[in-house]
């Protein structure tokens, strides 16, 4: 709106985009996929009784069974306990963090069950663009510094409303 414009109220006769509940449902569907053993079975962790000594194959099968452990304050954020992925959901959004190899091979399990737009691992080669924010990082005098930034969303808003 601007100043001194109309003021209108539009009714919506449905949803945006989907239906009113698809992103419960999707949260409830990916809440399945990352808590389900078999996000870990096809990851190829095995339970290797040497190296959980102490402790029986039945802990152990429990535990591995949980697959990502899901955040007590957030649960939106999920970390494997193996492999310490950091998984972030927004909307229908993810956001990741981890070792490149386990976050490949947790887009590429993903990717099977749901069909992905696209994703990519953040380097200083291929920025990231996600929920509006530029995502970069670079190398200075051998440290790494990363940077987000929104200048081009904000730009484009500038322009449409200037």
């Amino acid at each position: 709106m601007y100043k001194g414009g109309p003021t209108r109220v539009w009714r919506l006769k449905g949803p945006l985009y989907g239906s009113r509940d698809s992103p419960r449902l999707w949260y409830e569907s990916i809440i399945r996929f990352v808590l389900n053993v078999e996000l870990l079975g096809a990851q190829g962790f095995v339970i290797d009784d040497s190296a959980h000594a102490g402790r029986s194959v039945d802990d152990v099968a429990k535990k591995v069974s949980e697959g990502f452990s899901q955040g007590m304050n957030e649960p939106c954020v999920f970390i494997h306990p193996i492999t310490g992925l950091i998984v972030v959901l927004f909307v229908d959004d993810i956001i990741t963090r981890g070792m490149p190899d386990d976050t490949r091979q947790f887009f590429e399990t993903l990717n099977n069950t749901y069909a992905l737009r696209s994703w990519n691992i953040l380097t200083p080669e291929t920025p990231l663009v996600h929920l509006g924010f530029s995502i970069t990082e670079e190398f200075v005098d051998g440290k790494l510094f990363r940077y987000m930034d929104q200048e081009r969303d904000v730009s484009r808003f500038l322009r449409i409303v200037g």
